[in-house]
């Protein structure tokens, strides 16, 4: 298993390992350049305690945690970082912008997948997977990821509705409470007005929502019940398009489905083949 696995599993983790593993998940090219002592000093304790912390990731040592990581994560040090907001200008050629978006992309499903939250992403598959029905809430460019989802879920049998907002009319068929209903915001802000509507909307009536949102605490993480995380840093409105914000949210909708598939996969396998095989029976008819 990976170190960067490891860390982010935080098997039989103390409160202080747990600590000493988010700070380096959250500062990843920090942390190939601090001491023992200045990792100590950042996560309030001892250098004995980050000592047993490497034996416990099973590393030695402190010095082989640092080469073993960077090792792992070379190329996160090594490649020049994509800027998200501009990853090409007037003089990069045809073939380097299709290069650049290539990284962008890599870039940014590694750092979403550096700083998930895994206990959230599998709470969110299993409140979907239990659920009776799905409202999907998206609008503008996290539309993308909501009909994403939305076609998964239908494929895997579940009732869904997608609901692109326009404004408040459109929550009052959504926002009864029936046992077993759930819903999904997904938004990378969690700013605009009528996601907060929504939002509060859905909380009056009861209704549990797991919000997909961007990497910062916003208005929508208030009453979710569960919240999970994109890492790009994406500005609102000084940005050629939301390329790294659009994958990161693709590959957490991957990940929930994948998840839920998981639970039953033999099952669900097989419901896969047998209705391959009736199409296909269909068609010859």
């Amino acid at each position: 298993m990976l170190i960067i696995d490891r860390l982010k599993t935080q098997t039989n983790f103390s409160e202080a390992e747990k600590v000493i593993a988010n700070y380096i998940l959250n500062n990843l090219k920090q942390f190939s350049e601090m001491s023992i002592r200045s990792l100590a000093e950042n996560t309030f304790c001892s250098t004995a305690t980050i000592s047993r912390f490497c034996k416990k990731i099973q590393c030695k040592s402190y010095g082989q945690l640092k080469i073993q990581f960077t090792k792992e994560m070379g190329n996160y040090f090594t490649e020049q970082r994509i800027e998200q907001n501009f990853p090409f200008d007037i003089q990069t050629s045809n073939q380097d912008i299709a290069q650049s978006l290539m990284r962008l992309n890599i870039q940014a499903i590694q750092e979403t997948y550096n700083t998930l939250d895994m206990e959230q992403i599998v709470r969110a598959a299993e409140l979907i997977n239990q659920s009776t029905q799905v409202d999907i809430y998206a609008s503008g460019n996290s539309l993308v990821a909501g009909i994403d989802l939305y076609n998964k879920l239908i494929w895997f049998g579940k009732n869904s509705n997608l609901l692109a907002l326009r404004g408040y009319h459109t929550l009052n068929p959504y926002t009864k409470s029936i046992p077993g209903r759930i819903a999904v915001i997904i938004s990378y802000y969690g700013s605009s007005d009528h996601n907060i509507r929504t939002a509060r909307a859905l909380a009056e009536a009861g209704i549990p929502y797991i919000l997909l949102t961007g990497p910062k605490i916003n208005p929508l993480c208030l009453n979710a019940k569960v919240s999970i995380h994109v890492a790009p840093m994406e500005e609102f409105n000084t940005k050629i398009a939301p390329f790294s914000s659009r994958t990161a949210l693709s590959y957490v909708v991957d990940l929930i489905y994948s998840i839920m598939f998981s639970f039953d996969y033999i099952e669900n396998k097989q419901r896969i083949t047998l209705e391959s095989e009736l199409h296909r029976t269909h068609k010859r008819i």
